[in-house]
Order: structure tokens, then C-alpha cells, then sequence
């Protein structure tokens, strides 16, 4: 479910790692070991997830785990983490949609989890998160006019029926200073990291036509109709 949001307040949980008992974690280390095995691009990192969301104060709480917690609380019910994202739905000067498949080939938007990089005197900034990833998938500034001609924080995308693996996204929408194909040829020429395979140009119908499996973004029709509508 995406809700329209202005801005949001973070706070961060206290104390920040997030409590999981021994028992859990022992399950925790046998899911991560069956999980990497013949595996080479995983690794068992900090990641930062919401612990509590009030939408009447408008604010989300943010506590710390590993990736392995992460891995296993989606493949078991008895652990609930909802990691935290922030992705951004681009559009260029001719009216196409930016989709990107990943090198896990699914279909998704540009963006990524939180990192401590976002991270000013324990505060989340979701700017840092949003310009980051776009900075380092595309090479894009999202403050350089010549390169974006708006963005702005969007929706908030958040569980309907409480499942315990779900992951929180704070979701951008942004102008590209380019018609698709200009992007296009500007992508060809610059070196970007390995995490776009390929990068689709889609108007509103051809998204919304997608055939999306399991793996692919959940919530890429719904984004996409709010803002046609918008």
C-alpha cells in the first residue's frame, strides 16, 4: 500500500541494534550458511530496518540488524524485519518511465536500502539514501538542473496486513533532464555499477502492462497509476 506523504520524521531506536534471542539466532546462522552457499555476491552486513511506524505523528523508527536476520525473517514467519529503502521513480522529457532490471534479474526502480551513510548524528536522512543510489547506479545528480529538473519525496510504502517480512520504501518521484533517448545514449557512455542489467523506457500503458512475477517490484503498477492520475 503506498500513502501519500509530504515529508516523514526518523528516530532512531534506542538502543539502535535490534534484540533477537539466542534460539533465533542459532536459526538465524543455519538459514545464512544454507542460504550462501555456492554464493559469492552475499554478505552478512549491517542493515537498518523500521521497528515502529506511527502515521498519525508522521514518524518512522529505525533500529539495526544483520543481513542474514533479513534473509531469514523471509523465509520464516517467527521473526518479523521490515528493512528500509528508498527508490525513485524517473521520467523522462518525452513521458517514458525509467525501469531497470537488477542483477538479480528482477524488475525494479532505481534505488536501494539504507546505509550508514545516510546517517547524520544518528539521524536518517532519506536525500542522502535517494541521491546516493541514484549517484552510484546511473551516475546522475539529483541536484544538477542540467542532468534532473525536479524530484520529490512521494509515498510511503508500508505493509497492508502485517506481514513479517516487508520492506518499509520511502518513494521519490523525478523529472529527468533528458528524452529517453538521450538518456539512453548518456547510460551507453558512462560506466555505472554492475547492479542494472538492462534499463527499460515504458509509457504509462506498456507499464502497466508488465508481466511481474514474485521476484519482480510489487509495487511498480501502483506507483505508476498514482502518478498518471496525479
Amino acid at each position: 500500500m503506498l500513502i501519500e506523504i509530504e515529508e516523514m520524521k526518523f528516530k532512531t531506536k534506542s538502543p539502535i541494534e535490534i534484540n533477537i534471542s539466542n534460539s533465533a539466532k542459532d536459526k538465524i546462522k543455519e538459514c545464512w550458511n544454507s542460504f550462501i552457499k555456492n554464493k559469492n555476491n552475499y554478505w552478512d552486513g549491517d542493515i537498518f530496518c523500521v521497528t515502529d511506524i506511527d502515521l498519525k505523528e508522521g514518524s518512522i523508527e529505525i533500529g539495526k540488524t544483520k543481513y542474514s536476520s533479513l534473509v531469514y525473517a523471509k523465509m520464516a514467519k517467527d521473526l518479523t524485519i521490515r528493512s528500509l529503502f528508498a527508490s525513485i521513480l524517473l521520467m523522462t522529457k518525452d513521458n517514458k518511465y525509467v525501469i531497470i532490471k537488477n542483477n538479480h534479474n528482477c524488475i525494479n526502480l532505481i534505488g536501494g536500502m539504507a546505509d550508514k551513510m545516510d546517517f547524520i548524528n544518528n539521524q536518517f536522512f532519506p536525500d542522502l539514501c535517494i541521491k546516493r543510489e541514484v549517484l552510484e547506479e546511473t551516475g546522475i545528480d539529483l541536484t544538477n538542473p542540467k542532468q534532473v529538473i525536479n524530484y520529490q519525496i512521494k509515498y510511503l510504502k508500508i505493509p497492508e496486513n502485517g506481514e513479517n517480512y516487508y520492506p518499509i520504501g520511502i518513494l521519490y518521484i523525478g523529472k529527468l533532464n533528458f528524452t529517453s533517448d538521450e538518456f539512453k545514449e548518456y547510460m551507453n557512455n558512462k560506466k555505472h555499477d554492475n547492479e542494472i542489467s538492462e534499463i527499460y523506457y515504458l509509457k504509462k500503458e506498456e507499464c502497466l502492462n508488465l508481466e511481474l512475477t514474485d521476484s519482480d517490484i510489487s509495487y511498480l503498477k501502483e506507483f505508476v497509476l498514482l502518478e498518471s492520475n496525479g
